[in-house]
């Protein structure tokens, strides 16, 4: 049918029209190096597509090598293994290219014919059956809003990440991912994915949802040490470097994507449950924005429910998600590429419109970014209800983001960054677990010994019932680098300085939570000098003193 390239312009090959030995029509790419190289590669090539001939006749395989090799074609097309935009002219599903009018002509080659991007019934029995019973459910039309969004993400230019539906068994998020999924696929398995992966076959996922949802079902099957890396992978939208076994590079997996993601525990309490790892990074919690699926209704995560309870409700609509998929993700690419302009006007208009309204404009950056990708969602919401894809009414999008966004941001206490709060519960955490046996008592002496694992002393008063009072820590180096592990130091001490919890040597508050490294040289009792890090018992009580930050002056 046409001569192809790949996308570097090099990897030529043969775009053919074949019928396999079952009888289906399929379409392949037949590299250039195959028909010109051995009888026996050819063959094996062949075969395993499925074309049926006579692998034994040397005339037919010379015949046919020649014929795919040198048979003059006049269409030149490209050939690309990735799903998803190429360009902006052309989105490229496993089974057909939705393309600019005039645009080049893409098609998908991949050694694999398995895909999940299969569509059944048409849309407006998708809608019917789908879209339509969640129409007064908030968490519902924020899932088909998450569904529409990565398709705009290229022509936005806009930054992928995930979102991680959090809650017990039995509240309906499961039932939501394969809503969302429905959106663009499923057939005999279903759009739905397993977190349970290793690290390759995750990156093949996720490329292989290039440009659409990624839907991973139960993060408590990842490892914990795993959880925190594969969340931030998916999200940087770029997999590992590599090397083939001659080694030299492997071609590096990217992807631009939004993903779905369920578990009965958040992303921090996964990585929390490797001790021996690093704690979970405000970056990554930005990345993969956690909400809890129980929204306090008394029907986990439905708003209301039909008499027969919200089992059967969501029973019904897995039911539906299994008849009927596809075709709303198709149609909303068709509508994309014929009216590029609209959807970019559109979207501006919403996402301003999302942002003004969630009153973000003091926040910090990241209660910002979290704004912006919630802002991407209504926007791809609101496109799919003025297209007549979502069966909502005008605004529904934007009034369910809004809220979905305004629980999360009152889930989360404040506006102040992430890492702040990170800071303070490293240094909590670590007194509440090592305070009595990793710092030895400051007035001990040398004849005391020393503690094991030693992080550093304890300093106390003996009030007047003999309990101590006024608690003060004192990390030494090392015992400080180990309670940050994973985070900035030197931040986390000025986090602590600025809320009062940072002391001088005379036990007083450091008035100035900027000055220099905020260590103190201290000498314990018969042993020699050295930099302490001295904080306040009261951390442990959160009374913060919120020590304003004193001018060089």
């Amino acid at each position: 049918m046409a001569d192809t390239s790949g996308e570097a312009g090099d990897d030529f090959g043969t775009w053919a029209h074949i019928q396999d030995k079952t009888g289906h029509d399929r379409q392949i790419v037949i590299p250039r190096e195959i028909a010109a190289g051995s009888p026996g590669d050819m063959t094996k090539f062949l075969s395993k597509c499925g074309l049926s001939y006579d692998v034994t006749d040397k005339d037919v395989t010379r015949h046919l090598a020649r014929y795919l090799h040198n048979r003059p074609l006049k269409e030149a097309w490209r050939a690309t293994s990735r799903i998803g935009w190429y360009g902006t002219d052309a989105f490229v599903f496993p089974d057909e290219t939705i393309r600019v009018e005039g645009a080049q002509h893409v098609v998908y080659n991949s050694p694999t014919s398995s895909h999940r991007f299969q569509h059944a019934g048409d849309l407006g029995e998708w809608k019917a059956n789908v879209a339509s019973p969640l129409s007064d459910q908030t968490m519902g039309v924020f899932a088909l809003c998450t569904a529409a969004a990565p398709a705009l993400l290229e022509l936005l230019n806009a930054e992928g990440g995930g979102f991680h539906i959090r809650g017990s068994s039995s509240t309906g998020k499961t039932t939501l991912l394969k809503v969302a999924g429905s959106f663009w696929g499923g057939g005999p398995e279903g759009f739905v994915r397993s977190w349970r992966a290793t690290d390759n076959s995750l990156e093949s996922q996720a490329a292989g949802h290039n440009s659409s949802l990624l839907c991973l079902d139960e993060m408590s099957q990842v490892e914990p040490g795993a959880a925190g890396a594969a969340a931030y992978m998916l999200a940087n939208g770029q997999g590992k470097g590599r090397a083939n076994r001659d080694g030299n590079a492997r071609a590096i997996q990217s992807w631009r994507l939004i993903f779905l993601s369920t578990g009965e525990i958040s992303l921090s309490d996964k990585i929390a449950e490797d001790r021996r790892g690093p704690r979970a990074m405000a970056g990554q919690e930005v990345r993969c924005i956690d909400i809890l699926a129980d929204i306090g209704s008394g029907h986990g995560v439905w708003d209301t429910v039909p008499a027969t309870g919200a089992a059967a409700f969501s029973e019904g609509l897995c039911d539906a998600t299994s008849q009927y998929y596809g075709m709303p993700g198709r149609t909303f690419i068709k509508k994309l590429v014929d009216d590029r302009h609209e959807a970019e006007r559109l979207s501006a208009a919403v996402t301003g419109a999302f942002m003004e309204k969630a009153g973000v404009d003091g926040d910090k950056g990241q209660v910002r970014r979290v704004a912006q990708r919630f802002a991407l969602l209504a926007a791809a919401g609101e496109l799919a209800i003025k297209w007549e894809i979502l069966p909502f009414k005008q605004g529904d999008a934007l009034k369910a983001n809004l809220e979905v966004f305004t629980r999360w941001r009152s889930e989360r206490g404040d506006d102040h960054n992430a890492e702040e709060r990170k800071h303070v519960e490293a240094i909590r955490s670590f007194i509440e677990r090592h305070g009595s046996s990793r710092f030895q008592r400051f007035d001990a002496g040398r004849d005391a010994g020393m503690c094991r694992d030693q992080a550093g002393f304890i300093r106390a008063k003996i009030n007047e019932t003999g309990f101590d009072a006024d608690i003060h820590y004192l990390f030494s180096a090392s015992g400080w680098a180990e309670a940050t592990k994973g985070l900035d130091a030197k931040a986390v001490r000025k986090t602590l300085a600025r809320k009062g919890w940072i002391l001088g040597a005379d036990g007083n508050i450091v008035a100035n939570a900027d000055r220099g490294t905020l260590t103190t040289k201290v000498r314990p009792a018969g042993l020699p000098t050295a930099n302490f890090t001295i904080v306040s018992g009261s951390v442990l009580e959160g009374d913060s003193q919120n020590v304003p930050v004193a001018s060089p002056s």
